[in-house]
């Protein structure tokens, strides 16, 4: 059996998440309150004045779950083969692979959210039941300041930019009555030239950062290949700006042979677009719109 480990990205998260493992890595709960300054239990279970919506807070508690249910899973079945993960998933797989530590990696994605939360330009929707080639043709014809974000499935992608273009995408898919799509709640255009400024800042961010090479072959966002060596800051770099390649990552994933992914995280997202993607198992899979991963 060849196995890949993905980890989640934004919109996974949820009041609770962690319950059952953050009193098993006490230690792990010290050194993130102290990278971030405060009580990560608080945010992730308490969920106060639905702070978890709000991506300064959501990516730092979501990378903290996300390596907690890592480490359990690790301490229970050992290691995969592949890691890959949907967008602020993808600093998970690098922790997970030895890339970056636990504290770098935290850090790093405090800074991202701090960045990402600054991009006030711009919104998101999500697009299901049109092929990626009459979403293309939608696309060209409202105009040039909206772009592909996350290419989720052949049939399921979120789009990025302009929030007066994208409004008219929306209009455009409910009057050909076909497919459908939903503005997601976020603060601005991700993945997109929007977000072009913020990544130039967090190059900064990275070049100074230690960070290593993954000894675990892990999938990038940017290529939908393994970091090749030397490549990590680069490319973490472009993430931020770049499309989310998922359709291609699973398939280079089903290339190379994989027959059990795992969500290793909160929710059962990636594992929903694996069994759409992948024809067997032949199971029923649909995550709601208001589960897409965007960040």
């Amino acid at each position: 059996m060849t196995s890949a480990w993905v980890f989640p990205g934004q919109g996974t998260q949820r009041q609770g998440m962690g319950e059952e493992l953050i009193d098993l890595y006490p230690g792990l709960e010290r050194r993130a309150d102290d990278v971030l300054g405060y009580s990560i239990r608080r945010i992730c279970l308490e969920d106060p004045n639905g702070i978890l919506s709000n991506t300064l807070y959501c990516q730092p508690a979501l990378f903290y779950v996300n390596h907690l249910t890592f480490l359990h899973r690790r301490r229970l079945h050992g290691w995969p083969d592949f890691f890959a993960g949907h967008s602020l998933g993808e600093y998970n797989a690098l922790c997970a692979s030895g890339s970056i530590d636990f504290d770098t990696g935290l850090e790093l994605v405090a800074r991202r959210a701090q960045l990402m939360s600054e991009v006030a330009q711009g919104g998101m929707l999500a697009v299901v039941g049109l092929s990626l080639l009459e979403l293309t043709d939608l696309i060209e014809q409202i105009g040039p300041q909206i772009e592909i974000a996350n290419y989720n499935l052949p049939d399921q992608t979120v789009v990025s930019g302009d929030m007066a273009q994208l409004r008219a995408l929306h209009c455009e898919i409910d009057r050909h009555q076909k497919g459908s799509s939903v503005h997601l709640r976020l603060s601005g255009g991700f993945h997109s030239r929007h977000t072009q400024p913020a990544a130039e800042k967090f190059a900064c961010d990275l070049s100074q950062a230690d960070i290593g090479d993954p000894w675990v072959p892990t999938v990038a966002n940017v290529t939908a290949l393994p970091y090749e060596p030397g490549t990590v800051r680069d490319v973490l770099a472009r993430q931020m700006r770049s499309p989310v390649r998922w359709v291609e990552t699973m398939q280079f994933l089903r290339d190379q042979g994989v027959d059990s992914l795992t969500q290793v995280g909160p929710g059962r997202v990636l594992d929903g677009l694996w069994e759409r993607f992948i024809p067997e198992p032949v199971m029923a899979a649909s995550a709601a719109l208001s589960e897409r991963m965007v960040s």
